[in-house]
């Protein structure tokens, strides 16, 4: 995610920046004696050489002078001299800009904003899911606007290490978001506690560009209930219009946690099929979830069922209210419920479970229970998943592996959520992904490489642009599949894997998702021309009628649409026939 023009960016902050805040002080200092020691022996060398000599203090005093901004001598001046006075310039100058940073620091940062910096990021609010965000945008390059109104002074100062703007008051407040330039701003990022905080961000951004032309914006709202987070991308993601310059992405971190721990501690692999999770808090619950899509869509196509023990003095009723909600997690596992405190492990010990994620409220007992349960299951991955990285975590795995403790892995939901590749990660993102990952096997299938076609990248590799024209293929989902009577809600019944489009469906929406790809390119500059594509003067021998593409393109563009109900089951939705009503302004409800 590093764009190329941040590239020289982070260069400066991973190189320059850390050596010269280390080096500074003894930098300047270095550069004051010498500066000082040279004027010294210049002023005597002058004086000498006009005839005019003057005592040693003399010349210590005009040295002091010059340091002062004052310097009458005229005429040829000996080298040192001349290298004394612009060194004294430099370090009076730097100090002072030093200065009045420090005293109007909003101020020089805004004008920064104003007028050297474009696709920022603002984080409205800072808590503990954004506030490792402003580290990891740093380290890609990114410039960071925090708009927050009870900031501590330890964070104020890490952001300011960081080099983030900081914006004091109302995080919601449309002047202050304003002030953060969003006009140039690439993200917008609202992660409080408060659902409703987080709404009135994404009101007040959306009034600020609503009309305005200008580059497309991003915004991330979080939302802590599940359900009104799932019902917010079913019937908002897929519902704004494509001319839509904010698009927001609604994401909730327990479920994005989950995804990514799913995703670094595989449940699944040489033949397992039992898995365990003590304790069902939000984050237990969104695992249970996650673990379960997971084996639907890539294990338990073929008959195959996971079994889930689990662990909790709640469980029988947790896992019944999860049944409720989400009936496809019944098609894919045994849910294998006991209601008990997670210190007992002897439950575990006889089911012999291939992983076990512990996931209690507090990380002390967290860790407490992983450590019991890994002693207690001989061959079995314990994977401690706490809500923040600690010290205590970190000693534990370092003891651990003096004493040969294998099988204990540490996972923090909180540190994973401040990872941005998990934050974009939604949606949307993970519609284009699919679509550019059905492009990569049609092609590769038709026999291309690579080296043939620089297009067939994974997804982190490919360029932005062609990134981005997969995002707009995924916004535009919903249109295709309205033209066709369908919708799009959440995955809930795993049959919808096995959807298909009649071969008329398939050509219709083949045909639209042409038409919108020609208008994409030719609202970039694109043109037609014969021959091979070519990339740098924008010309394809595609952009033309559907009826004059051969039948090699058009069947690609066929796949795209065959591959749609399994594209969108992995973000987590179906595809149904009959239409529902959608929320048209669903962020006022929250």
């Amino acid at each position: 995610m590093v764009t190329r023009d941040n590239k020289l960016r982070v260069f400066w902050r991973s190189r320059v920046k850390p050596f010269w805040r280390e080096f500074e002080i003894p930098v300047m200092i270095a550069i004051g004696v010498a500066a000082f020691a040279m004027g010294v022996i210049g002023f005597g060398d002058y004086y000498n050489t006009i005839n005019q000599p003057r005592p040693f203090l003399d010349w210590v005093f005009l040295t002091i002078v010059m340091f002062r901004g004052i310097f009458l001598q005229a005429g040829p001046l000996p080298l040192e001299l001349e290298i004394a006075r612009w060194a004294a310039i430099f370090i009076v100058l730097y100090a002072a800009i030093r200065v009045l940073t420090a005293l109007f620091y909003e101020q020089a940062h805004i004008l920064i904003l104003r007028w050297l910096t474009s696709d920022h990021v603002i984080i409205c609010g800072l808590g503990e899911r954004s506030g490792g965000l402003i580290s990891e945008f740093y380290r890609m390059g990114y410039s960071v606007a925090v708009i927050d109104k009870n900031l501590s002074r330890e964070m104020a100062q890490k952001c300011k290490d960081k080099g983030a703007v900081i914006l004091n008051g109302d995080p919601s407040d449309e002047e202050l978001i304003r002030r953060a330039r969003i006009d140039r701003a690439k993200y917008i990022i609202a992660a409080m506690d408060d659902d409703s905080a987080n709404a009135a961000v994404a009101l007040a951004a959306r009034e600020l560009v609503k009309g305005k032309e200008g580059r497309p914006l991003t915004g991330y709202v979080h939302i802590v209930d599940r359900a009104l987070c799932n019902l917010l991308k079913a019937d908002y993601e897929f519902n704004r219009k494509a001319s839509d310059r904010l698009r927001l992405e609604f994401f909730n971190s327990y479920d994005d946690g989950a995804r990514a721990l799913v995703r670094e501690y595989r449940p699944f692999g040489e033949g397992c099929t039992s898995i365990a999770i003590v304790g069902l808090g939000k984050f237990g619950e969104s695992l249970a979830i996650r673990v379960a899509s997971e084996w639907l869509l890539y294990e338990g196509r073929n008959g195959r069922r996971l079994s889930v023990i689990v662990v909790d003095s709640r469980a029988t009723k947790t896992i019944s209210n999860l049944l409720m909600h989400y009936p496809f997690l019944d098609s894919a596992c045994d849910f294998m419920a006991y209601d008990m405190e997670p210190v007992h492990s002897g439950v575990l010990s006889q089911r012999n479970p291939g992983i076990v994620y512990v996931c209690q409220d507090n990380d002390s007992e967290t860790l407490s229970t992983a450590i019991a349960l890994r002693k207690a299951l001989s061959g079995t991955t314990v994977i401690a998943c706490l809500n923040r990285s600690s010290g205590l975590a970190r000693l534990v795995d370092r003891i651990g592996k003096e004493q040969g403790l294998q099988g204990l892995g540490f996972f923090s939901q909180l540190e994973a959520a401040s990872r941005p590749e998990i934050l974009m990660g939604g949606t949307r993102e993970a519609i284009a992904t699919a679509i550019h990952e059905e492009y990569v096997r049609s092609q590769a299938s038709q026999g291309f490489t690579p080296e043939k076609n620089p297009s067939m990248v994974p997804w982190e590799k490919l360029p932005e642009t062609l990134r981005e024209s997969n995002r707009h293929n995924a916004d535009h989902v919903l249109v295709k599949l309205a033209a066709m009577g369908c919708g799009i809600e959440l995955l809930t019944d795993p049959a919808a894997l096995d959807f298909r489009f009649s071969g008329e469906e398939i050509e219709k929406m083949a045909v639209i998702e042409h038409d919108r790809w020609c208008d994409e390119r030719l609202g970039q500059g694109w043109k037609y021309a014969p021959g091979p594509k070519d990339i740098e003067k924008k010309t394809s021998p595609y952009l033309v009628h559907w009826d004059k593409l051969s039948e090699e393109i058009r069947e690609y563009d066929r796949n795209v649409i065959r591959g749609l109900p399994v594209a969108l089951a992995r973000a987590g939705f179906q595809i149904y026939r009959i239409r529902k009503p959608a929320i048209t302004d669903p962020i006022r409800a929250i």
